[in-house]
């Protein structure tokens, strides 16, 4: 990866200690010089974009002039021309003015273009780098500067929906939401959702007590609080460019932690924006190309169009052939003169009055190629940045390309790339977010040997399907008359919108409405001979209907429902906004709706869809417990009449989180209930892991005895993937109090490592991480961009190649490729699956 331009200013990394880390005084009250010598071992926190600078401007330029061969061309003839005009070696056919005006006029005109659209990118990046922010001096006064003279080590007063200036620890932050911030870091990966970041001081124990609040005033002209606290030392390793990674320490005087480990949830960077949070007190660690941004970027290209290289091709086999040409022109002059012509008005010879005469040599060749010179059109790169510049100014203001919600018109940055845009062959394109909405629906799960949810296809992928009929009856629910019996609901339904009548009279009225709707899968077989057909194709007829009752349900089975929710609630890393009051708990599904937040919309579904349809609802989260309400209905007979006569809800202790990383490919949660039941007599622990991870990762690391379910497990799995629906698979593990002890000071360790610290999670996670028992399978829809399979058509017709990049199922890839015409029924094309 290539550095940015940062023109005229130092890359000094500054001196790293003997492990290879950076130490970066923060709020340091050193002597001003010695404080200065320091800062000037980093680079200034600037960011340059463009190509050239006012001294390198004309010698560059030039010489990506000169990259296109006819430039070349013509300055070699208009030498040969100047040569053969001023001195007596050979004869030149035209004036050297006639060859070389032209050439610098087109020149001119193309220096003059580049030199326009570079200073577009160098005012856009004064606008970016003389922004203003606030910096916290050693008496608590905050003075505004511009974020070019932001430096290591400063202390930032960082506002609510203000952009980062330069890569930051957390050191404390204010506001009703508690000692947590908010980012949102869309301009940097492209995820709208808010990210969750852990100030570093704000919980930290001093020598005297708890940490002091900080205040920032309303005017945010002062902090007040134990500023003393704010000095301290950052260890941090040295600049790298990966987003999701970073490795630090906090040592300071004054708490009684030797020292504070540092992870990415405590850096903010470069270009996030604070978001859901009043205020927050940041320490500069990285700024100008330092910054995580930065080291991304790469430096402005100087690029060749397509246009050009082929039209550098296309001179290339001209002026072979004018060479050609010179050369069997020369040769036949040679011969014609040495055969004693004695044409006179040609002046061959110099005698009399011709003054002008020469004897015939090879070098006759360059007057044939002055002669020929118009081999070559040099009006042809004029026409050609002329077009450039037209189809620029038509793409600018297309109104086709005009975003009306964002109010965003396409731009034109470099005039040159729009004649790349006819020759792209092949678009490689991200699925989620991109071909699809990034809305995740849950669909449908399975738990025990059951599929939950609405029919979205046919099994017609499944070797051996047959066709089964199947009746509804006036509430919309379909059943089938093979001994496979479903009661689907064909709307969205939730436990507050059904009434006593959806439920069957036998007794399950505590049983929520989705273990109501439910689709049987007694055995596998049944699966391989099932093919739901659709509503249309159906036939009344209510007495067929076979209702399920509460002996459907034993404890085995409850105990699968319960630890699947579970892992729904409490299996992510979402968070709950606080309210206008700083109230942290929820009270209604409305309201989780609108204060969840979490880095994954999949998680956002999970815990909506458990809220939604099973009546499992999160109250609260922080980052230490977690309370959900309706886990007992779930719980076996006994616990759960020993609940409803105590609390309503469930509360957890969250140990560890073991996050998700594209090794693994799932993540872990370890809690501790806080109830004095489990919920289910097939529970010995109050402590336990919870799991959730793509099917393939997760299926590896359960016990095949422990999980009953596996082998209809995998073919639910393979439905959800063939009807295109999203697959993650769910599991669970009992924890004993030694191996947890054990475990957790490993995990400790591990979080508190600078160096290796990524390794060391992920070798604590896979420990745990065995023999675990799979609950279940879940099926999310992300639904299709607007006018994504007319896109696809559009550019198949043109012939361009489209690939379509997914982490999902290959099942899961073809289906959503032929909903969005990226594969075509009947189409004699190959569909190539590159893992």
């Amino acid at each position: 990866m290539k550095r940015p331009l940062i023109s005229g200013f130092p890359f000094g990394r500054g001196q790293p200690t003997g492990d290879g880390t950076r130490n970066i005084s923060v709020f340091s009250d050193a002597e001003p010089e010695k404080l200065k010598e320091e800062q000037e071992q980093y680079p200034q926190n600037i960011i340059v974009s463009s190509r050239y600078t006012i001294l390198n401007f004309l010698p560059k330029s030039l010489l990506e002039q000169f990259r296109r061969l006819a430039n070349v061309y013509f300055l070699v003839i208009g030498m040969i021309a100047v040569v053969g005009y001023y001195t007596n070696a050979y004869e030149t056919a035209v004036q050297p003015a006639g060859i070389l005006g032209p050439v610098i006029i087109v020149v001119l005109i193309s220096v003059i273009k580049d030199g326009v659209e570079d200073i577009k990118r160098h005012r856009a990046d004064h606008t970016i780098n003389t922004q203003t922010t606030q910096r916290v001096d050693s008496y608590g006064k905050v003075e505004e500067i511009e974020w070019r003279d932001i430096k290591v080590g400063d202390v930032l007063v960082i506002d609510t929906d203000e952009e980062i200036p330069a890569d930051c620890v957390v050191l404390t932050c204010g506001g009703i939401q508690g000692p947590i911030c908010y980012v949102e870091t869309a301009a940097i990966d492209g995820e709208t959702n808010l990210k969750m970041k852990l100030p570093a001081l704000s919980t930290a124990e001093t020598k005297s007590g708890p940490m002091a609040n900080f205040e920032v005033s309303k005017d945010r002209r002062t902090v007040t609080g134990p500023l003393a606290s704010l000095k301290c030392n950052v260890f941090a390793e040295t600049p790298n460019s990966s987003i999701h990674r970073f490795n630090a320490y906090i040592r300071s005087e004054l708490t009684t932690r030797e020292q504070i480990a540092l992870t990415e949830k405590h850096l903010l960077l470069r270009g996030s924006t604070l978001r859901a949070t009043e205020w927050c007190l940041a320490g500069v660690v990285y700024t100008g190309a330092d910054t995580k941004l930065s080291l991304n970027s790469k430096q402005t290209p100087s690029k060749l169009s397509s246009v050009d290289r082929i039209v550098n091709r296309t001179l290339a086999i001209a002026i072979g052939t004018m060479i050609l040409v010179c050369i069997i022109s020369m040769i036949f002059e040679i011969i014609w003169v040495d055969s004693e012509s004695h044409a006179d008005y040609l002046c061959i010879h110099k005698t009399g009055l011709c003054e002008s005469g020469m004897p015939s040599s090879v070098l006759t060749i360059f007057t044939f190629a002055t002669l020929y010179n118009n081999f070559v059109c040099i009006s042809m790169y004029v026409s050609l940045e002329m077009v450039y510049l037209c189809q620029g100014f038509f793409l600018s203001n297309d109104l086709k390309l005009y975003d009306e919600d964002t109010d965003t018109p396409a731009e034109c940055h470099t005039s040159g790339a729009c004649a790349d845009l006819g020759q792209v062959q092949y678009v490689l394109s991200d699925k989620t977010g991109t071909l699809t909405k990034n809305l995740m629906v849950v669909q449908q799960f399975s738990v025990a040997n059951k599929i939950y949810g609405k029919p979205l296809g046919k099994l017609d992928a499944v070797p051996g399907a047959t066709p089964i009929s199947i009746t509804s009856d006036s509430r919309g629910s379909l059943s089938m008359n093979q001994g496979v019996r479903t009661s689907l609901s064909l709307t969205e339904m939730r436990p507050s919108k059904l009434s006593p009548s959806d439920f069957d009279p036998t007794g399950i009225n505590d049983v929520p409405a989705l273990l109501v709707h439910t689709l049987f899968y007694p055995a596998l077989e049944a699966v391989k001979a099932l093919s739901v057909a659709t509503p249309e194709s159906s036939t009344v007829d209510a007495a067929a209907i076979p209702q399920p009752n509460a002996a459907d349900v034993d404890d085995a089975e409850r105990t699968l429902l319960l630890q699947f929710l579970r892992v729904l609630v409490y299996c992510n890393t979402a968070m709950l906004m606080p309210d206008e009051a700083g109230k942290q708990e929820v009270d209604s599904f409305e309201e989780l709706v609108e204060r969840l937040q979490a880095e994954s919309a999949d998680e956002v579904a999970l815990i909506l869809s458990a809220a939604d349809n099973c009546g499992v609802l999160l109250e609260k989260r922080t980052t230490t417990e977690i309370v959900a309400s309706g886990l007992k209905n779930y719980y076996a007979t006994g616990n759960r009449t020993q609940t409803m006569q105590s609390a309503a809800t469930e509360s957890v202790e969250l140990l560890a989180v073991n996050e998700f990383d594209s090794d693994r490919k799932m993540m872990s949660v370890v809690i501790r209930l806080q109830t004095p039941v489990t919920g289910s007599p097939l529970l010995k622990s109050r402590t336990m892991l919870l799991c959730k991870g793509a099917d393939s990762s997760v299926i590896a690391k359960t016990d095949p005895k422990a999980s009953k379910f596996l082998n209809l497990c995998k073919a639910h799995i393979d439905y959800f993937a063939n009807t295109g629906l999203r697959t993650l698979a769910l599991a669970y593990k009992e924890l004993d109090d030694a191996e947890l002890e054990g475990w957790l000071n490993e995990y400790h360790a591990a979080t508190s490592a600078i160096s290796g610290r990524k390794e060391a999670m992920k070798a604590c996670a896979l420990k745990i991480e065995q023999n675990m028992v799979l609950v279940g399978a879940i099926g999310i829809e992300d639904e299709l961009q607007d006018g994504v399979p007319d896109a696809i058509a559009t550019l198949h017709s043109a012939g361009v190649n489209v690939w379509m990049i997914t982490g999902d199922k290959a099942e899961t890839a073809v289906a959503i490729g032929k909903k969005c015409s990226l594969v075509q029924p009947g189409r004699d094309e190959i569909v190539r699956i590159v893992n």
